[in-house]
C-alpha cells in the first residue's frame, strides 16, 4: 500500500480527519500495513480526546505500549482470537499455523525478526538454516527455499529487487517477538542472533568493509541492549569491538567507537573479569580511539593497564603483548615522549620478528611506527631506511591502495620533506591523498592528515596559494569531524596560519596564531 491509498484507508476510517502531516508519520510508523492502520483508526475513534499525534506519542514510548496498542481489543491473545481485530493477534494466527505446518519456517522468521528490516541478506539465513537442518546441502537449500517461500506466501517477507537480499516489515518483526514471548523464546532466538553476527561480522580488515558495511544496520540493536545470557557475553563484546574499529579505522568516526568500546568494557569487566584477554584487549581498543582523539594521558594510562594485564596473563612475547607495547610507544610518541616510545617500539620490532617474521603486516606496522619516532627526534637517515623497508613489505603484502600501505607512502613523504628531497615528498604525498580519498572518502581523519602533508610541502617549496587552499580544506574537514579542540585541527590553524604570513596576510594569521593559543591554554 502508498502513501496516498494509506492516506484514504485512514480517512475513511477516522470519525475526525483533520489531522494533517502527523497522519503520513503515523502511516509510516505503522508501515502502511493496512490492519494496523484500521485498529490505530478505531482506538482513535474511540476514545474522544484521542489524536494522531497522540496516538503516535504512545506507540513511541515503549514497547510495551506499542505490545498494548497493537493489541487493543485483542483480550489475552493466547485464548480464543476467533473474533479479535487485533495486530498482534491476527498475526499470531498465522504464526501459529506455520508453527504447526512448517516448524523451520517459522524458526526463520523467528531469527528475521531480530534483523534490521531493510536489506536482510539471504546468504546469511541460507547458512544458518544448512547448519541448523542437518541435512545435506542440496536438501537444506531445498528445505530454505521452502520456508522462505512460506513465509511470503503469509506476506510476512518480501525477496527484494537487489540480488542476495530480503526484507520484513519492522511491525511484523516487532509482533513475531511479542509472539515469542508468549511463550518465554525471545532470548533464545536473541542468543542465536548474537552468536550468528559474531560468526558473520568479519575481522575488519580493508579487505572487508564491505561486509562490514552491510552487517553494520543489522548490529546496531545490540549497542544499547544487555547480552541476552551469559552463553553468549563473548560473542557479543567481539560484535561490539569490531564495530568500534570498523567505525574508527574504516569511518573515522572516533566518537561512535569511542561509546562502543566503554560498552563492551563495561559489560566484559562485569560479566568476565579484569584480566580476561577480552576485557585487555576493550582496554586496548579504547585507550587507541582516545589517543585518536587526542585524549593522550587518558590513553596512555589505559594502555600501560593493558600492557600489564597482558603481560601477567599471555606472556611478554605473545602478539597481543606485542600489539599492546606498540600501541603505548604510539601514544608516548604523540605526547613527546620520543625516547621511552623509540624503546618500546624497538622492543616490540624485535619480538614481531621473532614471532611472526619479518614481513608479517604487525611487524611491518611496527617498523613504520619505529621510523616515525625516528624522524620525530631528527633521526632521518634512519627513519628513511625503516619507512622504506615497511612500504616495500606492505606493497608486497597488502597492495598498493591499501590503507595500511598508503599510510607507508605518506610517512616516508613527511621524512623526505625533513630531509629537504621536496619533489619526491609532493609527488608521495599526492600518490597518498589520491588514495586516501578513493579507499577512505574525503572527510577520513587520515585522507584529511594527508590533505595536511602535502600542504606543508607545498609550502617548503614556495607554492603557498596552493598550500593555502590544501592548509584550509584540511582545517574545515578536521574541525568538523574531529571537533574544533582536537590536537590536529589546532595543528591545522598554526599551518594556515604560517602560510598566510608567508602570504604577507598578517591580519588574518595574527587571529589564528591567536586562536590556535587560545585553545591550547584552555586545555592546559
Amino acid at each position: 500500500m502508498d502513501e496516498s491509498q494509506g492516506l484514504q484507508l485512514l480517512y475513511n476510517k477516522l470519525q475526525d480527519a483533520s489531522h494533517g502531516e502527523s497522519a503520513v508519520d503515523l502511516l509510516r510508523a505503522l508501515d502502511y500495513i493496512p490492519l494496523a492502520i484500521t485498529q490505530a483508526a478505531a482506538y482513535i475513534n474511540r476514545r474522544a480526546r484521542m489524536t494522531i499525534s497522540g496516538y503516535l506519542d504512545e506507540f513511541r514510548k515503549n514497547d510495551k505500549k506499542k505490545e498494548n496498542l497493537l493489541n487493543w481489543d485483542a483480550g489475552d491473545f493466547r485464548r480464543d482470537t476467533s473474533a479479535s481485530n487485533s495486530v498482534v493477534t491476527t498475526w499470531q494466527i498465522s504464526f501459529e499455523r506455520i508453527r504447526e505446518e512448517r516448524p523451520s519456517a517459522a524458526d526463520l522468521l523467528s531469527l528475521m525478526s531480530f534483523f534490521n528490516p531493510q536489506g536482510i541478506p539471504e546468504s546469511i539465513l541460507r547458512k544458518y538454516s544448512r547448519n541448523a537442518a542437518e541435512l545435506d546441502e542440496d536438501a537444506a537449500d531445498a528445505a530454505f527455499d521452502e520456508d522462505f517461500e512460506t513465509l511470503q506466501v503469509y506476506s510476512l517477507i518480501a525477496a527484494t529487487a537487489e540480488t542476495d537480499m530480503c526484507e520484513m516489515q519492522a511491525l511484523v518483526q516487532f509482533c513475531t517477538q511479542v509472539w515469542l514471548s508468549s511463550f518465554s523464546n525471545v532470548e533464545r532466538w536473541r542468543q542465536k542472533f548474537v552468536g550468528l553476527m559474531a560468526e558473520e561480522f568479519p575481522y575488519v580488515d580493508f579487505r572487508n568493509w564491505a561486509k562490514c558495511q552491510q552487517l553494520l544496520p543489522h548490529v546496531e540493536s545490540l549497542y544499547e541492549s544487555e547480552p541476552p545470557g551469559q552463553e553468549v557475553v563473548r560473542e557479543w563484546i567481539y560484535v561490539l569491538s569490531e564495530v568500534g574499529w570498523y567505525m574508527q579505522s574504516a569511518l573515522g568516526k572516533y566518537a561512535e567507537a569511542e561509546k562502543l568500546y566503554w560498552r563492551a568494557l563495561e559489560v566484559s569487566e562485569k560479566q568476565l573479569s579484569v584480566q580476561h584477554p577480552d576485557t585487555l584487549k576493550s582496554v586496548s581498543m579504547l585507550a587507541s580511539v582516545l589517543g585518536n582523539r587526542g585524549k593522550c594521558e587518558e590513553a596512555e594510562k589505559l594502555h600501560r593497564r593493558a600492557l600489564e594485564g597482558y603481560e601477567k596473563e599471555l606472556g611478554v612475547q605473545h602478539p597481543s603483548t606485542l600489539t599492546s607495547v606498540n600501541s603505548l610507544a604510539v601514544v608516548l610518541g604523540y605526547q613527546g615522549k620520543y625516547e621511552e616510545a623509540e624503546k618500546l617500539h624497538r622492543r616490540a620490532l624485535e619480538g614481531f620478528e621473532k614471532a611472526l617474521g619479518a614481513q608479517h603486516p604487525d611487524t611491518l606496522m611496527s617498523v613504520s611506527n619505529l621510523a616515525s619516532v625516528l624522524a620525530d627526534q631528527g633521526k632521518y637517515e634512519e627513519a628513511n631506511k625503516f619507512h622504506r623497508r615497511a612500504l616495500e613489505g606492505y606493497e608486497k603484502e597488502l597492495g598498493i591502495q591499501h590503507p595500511a600501505t598508503l599510510t607507508s607512502v605518506s610517512s616516508l613523504a613527511v621524512v623526505l620533506g625533513y630531509q629537504g628531497k621536496y619533489e619526491e615528498a609532493e609527488k608521495l604525498h599526492r600518490r597518498a591523498l589520491e588514495g586516501f580519498e578513493k579507499a577512505l572518502g574525503a572527510q577520513h581523519p587520515d585522507t584529511l592528515m594527508s590533505v595536511s602533508n602535502l600542504a606543508s610541502v607545498l609550502a617548503d617549496q614556495g607554492k603557498y596559494e596552493e598550500a593555502n587552499k590544501f592548509h584550509r580544506r584540511a582545517l574545515e574537514g578536521r574541525e568538523k569531524v574531529l571537533g574544533v579542540q582536537h590536537p590536529d585541527t589546532l595543528t591545522s590553524v598554526s599551518n594556515l596560519a604560517l602560510v598566510l604570513r608567508y602570504q604577507g596576510k598578517y591580519v588574518e594569521a595574527e587571529k589564528l596564531n591567536r586562536r590556535a593559543l587560545e585553545e591550547k591554554e584552555k586545555e592546559l
